[in-house]
């Protein structure tokens, strides 16, 4: 979609939610088409809103914990961990909670999450910090090993340079 296409379908929903304020089906894709634009101030302000307003499921508090883990707000942690908690079995908030503790420091904990999320989804951004926390806890093979696994795949998508890079790092070191 063109910015301006996006633009245009934002100002429709933003004038619709005016005038209908509870419309959380609006709400909600107008604040994934904020995400997807990069408008993260937009689509936090949008998320908060579902929360306060009673959407504490696990799509929305994971959106929510990765914009405070991008905006470096402390409420990260807490919302991913409601968000595992709301559904323990969804592998994008079990991987954004274990991302979550790896960027605190707090890696072997956050290690145990990141191998459940990539058993049940083998998603290359999953794999991704799978192997970043496991190069930073100095298990080099098993993180090459991730990354291999990434650099095979034929979606190149955005995670497939990081790797790269980190691949070729671990291999000179």
């Amino acid at each position: 979609m063109l910015m301006g296409d996006a633009n245009k379908a934002f100002a429709v929903m933003e004038s619709w939610l005016k005038d209908n304020p509870r419309d959380k089906f609006i709400r909600r894709n107008l604040a994934i088409g904020y995400v997807g634009a990069g408008k993260r101030e937009q689509a936090q302000k949008e998320f908060e809103r579902l929360v306060s307003e009673g959407d504490r499921g696990a799509v929305f508090l994971s959106s929510l914990a990765k914009l405070y883990q991008q905006a470096k707000d402390p409420r990260a942690r807490e919302y991913a961990a409601q968000a595992v908690r709301s559904n323990p079995s969804w592998s994008v908030a079990i991987d954004t909670y274990g991302w979550i503790l790896v960027t605190e420091g707090e890696i072997e904990e956050g290690l145990k999450y990141l191998r459940e999320a990539v058993s049940r989804d083998s998603n290359p951004l999953m794999r991704y910090h799978l192997a970043i926390a496991l190069a930073e806890l100095g298990r080099t093979s098993e993180a090459k090993i991730e990354l291999q696994t990434i650099l095979k795949t034929k979606n190149k998508g955005t995670v497939f340079d990081s790797a790269q890079r980190l691949y070729d790092r671990l291999n000179k070191g």
